[in-house]
């Protein structure tokens, strides 16, 4: 069986160093002032289910659409990032499979990037975890994809193999990384803070995809994975601790093996921040009933801060954290205060898309040639008048043409 390689959590600690981070070491920070209270704030912008809409382009129906893709809410990313000094861009999950671009680069013989990673990457994600739709073309596919990111992608339950224990498993991907940033507290002191971010995706997966014919995965329960790799983490030195959860707002006390455990997850006292995901949903927004673990006006889950910003790149979730310097145990900084928003696209969105577009153009118009080929030709009138009530040759000979 193919088995994607498992990177070990020390290399991910330090995939994405910029020059400010080299130069300001993880323990060379600016010490508190005596009876001084010293805050920063730092803002978590997230996408998830984006099903690789990237571009304002409806393939399906072969014209533009300025309300589709990534393209269209890049601006209001930019936005969100310019309106603050310490920004973290993630994305929780879903973003291989969903629309022709996607099927035709998981058939191509590739060498550039995978459309996706190159919007990633162009955009600058800072982090990233798998979905379950991420194992829809194959762990060969995923891992040669995975290659190009400039950023960790982070997953605790999906293993190659299960250990006796959570902690003992070989992780399709790292379960967590620490990100060492460089942040400015409200006086402009320099600082650096350790993000650890740390990823889930539903259970389900093993069964879901279990023909792939190049190898399974195997998986654990949400929580019990998490209790495994949540104290690691806040042990080699995270400060804050975002969880990238692809997963939906269920019950605070759920079944093992929920599909649905991000309420569950965020009550663990590790997880300061949750992005949860695939139900498609938005939060906060008024698709929820509110009751004491869910707080469907504020974005709170079990009282911490939760964004979970629908599907195909029609919202973005914005967190903005008030941290707050301390001395108690490890931990260097903790969580005073925080607000959980959605974003809308933004109407001015040239300036973000357009380097976007430019990046994606050659894929763009490859999956535009590909899809208009044609396939064949009939001289025979085809109708499907009555498909619901019984087989229709019509339909039969598209699903043969596609298949």
């Amino acid at each position: 069986m193919y088995q994607v390689p498992v990177v070990s959590v020390a290399k991910s600690l330090t995939q994405k160093e910029s020059a400010d981070e080299v130069a300001l070491q993880p323990d060379d920070v600016t010490p508190p002032l005596s009876g001084h209270c010293t805050r920063a704030s730092l803002r978590l912008i997230a996408t998830s289910d984006l099903h690789a809409s990237l571009m304002p382009y409806d393939y399906c129906a072969n014209g533009p659409d300025a309300n589709l893709g990534l393209g269209a809410i890049a601006q209001q990313i930019a936005d969100a990032r310019g309106e603050v000094r310490n920004c973290l861009l993630f994305d929780n999950g879903d973003f291989l499979q969903g629309n022709p671009l996607a099927d035709f680069a998981a058939t191509a013989k590739r060498r550039r990037a995978h459309p996706v990673i190159t919007a990633f990457n162009t955009l600058g994600y800072d982090a990233a975890t798998l979905g379950n739709h991420e194992f829809d073309y194959g762990l060969r596919f995923l891992s040669d994809v995975l290659e190009t990111a400039q950023f960790p992608v982070v997953s605790a339950n999906i293993a190659t193999r299960l250990g006796a224990s959570p902690a003992r498993d070989e992780t399709l991907v790292p379960p967590y990384t620490i990100l060492r940033r460089q942040m400015f507290d409200d006086e402009g002191r320099a600082h650096v803070l350790r993000i650890g971010v740390i990823g889930f995706a539903p259970p389900q997966i093993a069964e879901w995809d279990r023909d792939q014919p190049d190898g399974r995965v195997h998986t654990r329960d949400i929580l019990a994975a998490a209790r495994a790799w949540l104290p690691r983490l806040r042990a080699q030195g995270a400060d804050i601790i975002v969880a990238l959860a692809h997963t939906g707002i269920g019950e605070a006390d759920p079944c093992n093996g929920t599909e649905n455990a991000a309420t569950a997850l965020a009550a663990l006292p590790e997880v300061d921040a949750v992005v949860a995901g695939h139900s498609h949903l938005v939060f906060p927004g008024p698709g929820f009933v509110a009751s004491a673990e869910v707080d469907p006006v504020r974005g709170r889950l079990a009282g911490k801060p939760a964004v979970m910003p629908g599907h195909s790149a029609n919202h973005v979730g914005i967190i903005d954290l008030r941290l707050q310097r301390t001395s108690h145990g490890s931990r260097r900084w903790i969580v005073a205060d925080a607000t959980a928003r959605i974003g809308h696209r933004s109407a001015d969105r040239a300036a973000a898309t357009a380097a976007l577009q430019h990046a994606l153009a050659p894929d763009h118009r490859a999956t535009l040639a590909w899809s208009r080929r044609q396939l064949g030709a009939t001289s025979l009138p085809l109708h499907s008048h009555f498909a619901t009530v019984s087989a229709s040759a019509a339909l039969v000979l598209i699903a043969d043409a596609k298949a």
